[in-house]
């Protein structure tokens, strides 16, 4: 993949260029050097990442510490919060369970 804008690697990884500069702020996204910023493959394919898991509900901070290799960067702490808002188990199977009306 040859160099691409901002606009463009925003709109390949489903997001906005509001959201890329964003990412670019707080360090989980380098900036690309020289003049047109040229985005690279490995822009889109760490961009993509960053997505995927931010909307698999964790957070920028555990997403960058994951990203990285940080020592400290547990994946299990980062979905701790979202899987708290998932459904209620399922019932047991052999448990009653009533029917919706």
């Amino acid at each position: 993949m040859g160099g691409v804008k901002v606009s463009e690697i925003a709109y390949l990884a489903g997001t906005t260029v509001r959201t890329v500069r964003w990412y670019h702020r707080i360090g989980l996204l380098s900036i690309p050097e020289g003049r047109p910023r040229d985005y690279g493959f490995d822009h889109l394919a760490r961009l993509v990442h960053i997505r995927w898991l931010a909307q698999s509900g964790m957070s920028l901070k555990a997403v960058g510490q994951i990203l990285d290799g940080s020592p400290e960067a547990d994946a299990r702490d980062g979905l701790r919060r979202p899987m708290t808002r998932c459904a209620p188990p399922l019932a047991r199977p052999g448990s009653t369970r009533r029917s919706a009306p």
